[in-house]
């Protein structure tokens, strides 16, 4: 069946298109490309949100190869049609584009040299599925750095920062715009004289930039020195200062951890039992969201636990819609956003044994679109015990126009694989005011 599929859409449909978007009225050439997105674009991924970790099969592509990249190159000539609604309409089809060949990169690639901004942010979103190499996306993509157009620039500083550190060569162009592109700066990496030059810029001091600045301690803890108040935005990023956190003493960490304004979730990060009292004591204090969270970072620094659960044992009412009045606001509605999860707790084999070596991937968007993700998260480990600190996001409905905000008022779930060598991995569901959780891996069926 799925032969005859691909031979008829290469028969007939196809050709049709093709000639259409290269020689048809615009009005035609526009309705070809929305047409060929049909075909190109990549097959839904994952499973929807849900209680029930079950994935929904992949459709079959709708294309041949040897079609698919006939249809995508054609798409990448039409991103530069003289017409701006073509070029949009191609760009939209080529942001969903997949497939590792040459052709479908090509395709990207010239899709940038329209110089159209428009372009660039519907293109640049392939790129997390497509990555041609740098050298060959940098020539069109720093055109983009410096368009009147803040949506081109976006797009290419955006694209820029996937690439990381191989990226290297765009950041003195990146430095020229380093208020607004010290995001992807810190994921592409700068040296230290350029973290030098970052550090004295006359531009708004911000956490971002401190992330920048990290791998050179000397810079990075003058900049902190001198800049009250950017912790207050740790929670945004806080894997760099995880990283800080976990590693052996250094001037840098100490400075850090002995800031009084640095968010509990970090003190829980070094585990430090010196922070366990402060903590608790916060936490006693506290209601809502924010206590779990503090009492969650103060089992990571060694309080005892006062409830222990098995996984699946455990739902808040907050991940259940419109049921927790104490935090709804009658006099206004909700805005969508994430909110931080620390999860505490033991993980162990069958037989009682600590696991090994364990690894947590997110598998679920937290925005809960039902996109399937494979990434791995921040995990704290303690081989002797089996004791484990996982940090994660869950979407959260915030009330708006209400005082004193007790948190979200509805949540989601962070599904998360565990994995182990030797164990079967295992799916669970972490969630918003999670108590200590026991976890238990059956072993690998040989």
């Amino acid at each position: 069946m799925l032969l005859l599929l691909l031979a008829s859409i290469q028969a007939g449909d196809l050709e049709t298109l093709l000639l259409r978007l290269k020689s048809g009225a615009a009005g035609e050439r526009i309705a070809a490309a929305k047409e060929l997105e049909n075909l190109v674009w990549r097959p839904p991924e994952g499973r929807p949100f849900s209680d029930k970790p079950v994935d929904r099969p992949t459709p079959p592509p709708k294309l041949a190869p040897p079609d698919y990249d006939r249809a995508v190159a054609a798409l990448g000539e039409s991103a530069n049609d003289v017409d701006a609604k073509v070029r949009e309409a191609a760009a939209e089809a080529l942001a969903g584009v997949y497939g590792d060949r040459p052709a479908v990169k090509a395709s990207l690639v010239r899709a940038l040299e329209s110089k159209d901004p428009t372009v660039a942010w519907y293109v640049h979103q392939s790129f997390l599925y497509v990555r041609p190499t740098f050298e060959d996306v940098w020539p069109a993509l720093r055109v983009f750095l410096d368009v009147p157009d803040e949506t081109g620039r976006l797009a290419a500083r955006s694209t820029l920062a996937l690439y990381g550190p191989a990226a290297r060569a765009a950041v003195p162009d990146l430095l020229r715009q380093a208020e607004v592109a010290a995001w992807s700066l810190g994921r592409i990496g700068v040296d230290h004289e350029q973290a030098k030059k970052l550090s004295g810029l006359d531009i708004p001091r911000s956490f971002n930039v401190f992330v920048v600045l990290l791998p050179h301690p000397d810079v990075a803890a003058d900049y902190l020195g001198k800049s009250p108040k950017i912790l207050e935005r740790a929670m945004l990023e806080p894997e760099a200062l995880f990283r800080v956190l976990e590693g052996v003493d250094t001037p840098l960490r100490a400075l850090l951890l002995n800031r009084s304004d640095l968010p509990p979730i970090f003190l829980a990060w070094s585990r430090e039992p010196r922070f366990r009292t402060s903590l608790v004591e916060r936490a006693a204090k506290a209601i809502g969201h924010p206590k779990a969270l503090l009492a969650a970072c103060a089992r990571a620094c060694g309080e005892p636990a006062q409830q222990t659960i098995k996984i699946g044992e455990f739902r808040p009412r907050s991940a259940h819609p419109d049921t927790d009045e104490t935090r709804m606001s009658k006099e206004s509605g909700h805005l969508d956003g994430y909110t931080a999860v620390l999860i505490t707790g033991r993980l162990r084999m069958t037989d009682g044994t600590p696991s090994a070596e364990p690894r947590f991937f997110n598998e679920n968007d937290r925005m809960l679109m039902g996109i399937k993700r494979d990434e791995p998260g921040p995990l704290r480990y303690d081989p002797t015990t089996g004791r484990f600190i996982f940090f994660t996001k869950v979407f959260a409905a915030y009330a708006t126009g209400k005082e004193g905000d007790l948190g979200p008022y509805q949540t989601g779930s962070a599904q998360v694989r565990v994995e182990a060598p030797g164990a079967k991995p295992l799916v669970v569901r972490f969630y918003d005011e999670m108590p200590d959780v026991e976890i238990t891996l059956s072993p690998a069926t040989k």
